[in-house]
């Protein structure tokens, strides 16, 4: 690519990464209809009652989780959006620190008409 990366770059590694994650993380569902992997642990350990094997698939399943996402981070680097210099029209001042005073308003008008005294 000639212009370098584009701007959405950020945006679709996130993407990717959930989706990978997400993909790792639903192997417990795809045990469950028979398609083994590792929510197959999880599975077989109800089945017999054994919650060691229960939790050790479930922590099995974290750790893989967990260094996919951390791979996908390190294969790709951050993308950043890049800083102009300053120009004339971009001096390139900080941003204000603090937020602008508050503004009073008067209240909205009442949408309805006051009724008469003394009557409901």
């Amino acid at each position: 690519m000639e212009g370098g990366d584009p701007a959405a770059l950020p945006l679709i590694l996130t993407g990717l990464q959930f989706s990978a994650v997400n993909a790792v993380a639903n192997t417990a569902i795809a045990a469950y209809v028979s398609f083994g992997g590792l929510g197959r642990y999880i599975i077989d350990g109800l089945a017999t009652t054994d919650y060691g094997q229960v939790a050790g698939g479930s922590v099995l399943i974290v750790v893989a989780a967990v260094l996919n996402l951390l791979f996908l981070r390190g294969a790709a680097p951050r993308a950043r959006l890049p800083r102009h210099p300053p120009t004339e029209l971009n001096p390139g001042r900080p941003m204000r620190k603090t937020a602008p005073p508050a503004r009073s308003c008067p209240p909205p008008p009442s949408r309805w008409p006051r009724a008469a005294a003394g009557t409901r």
